[in-house]
């Protein structure tokens, strides 16, 4: 959320998504900070969708991380 120019910015929603084993449930996560201990082997994927107080949304996805 740092590297976010979006001014205003009020709500902040992660999602981590684990693409090698679709059977685990998504985790999503409500803090400007991410912090997640990971349980699964795989290859995972991460979503930012951040929210202004105009009601603007902006979301930025990478695969980020291959938990071994």
């Amino acid at each position: 959320t740092d590297n976010s120019k979006m001014p205003g910015m009020k709500l902040v929603r992660w999602k981590i998504t684990n693409n090698t084993y679709s059977d685990n449930s998504d985790i999503y996560y409500d803090d400007i900070v991410l912090t997640y201990l990971f349980k699964y082997p795989g290859d995972y994927t991460i979503t930012l969708e951040t929210e202004d107080t105009n009601g603007n949304i902006n979301t930025s996805q990478r695969n980020i991380l291959k938990v071994k």
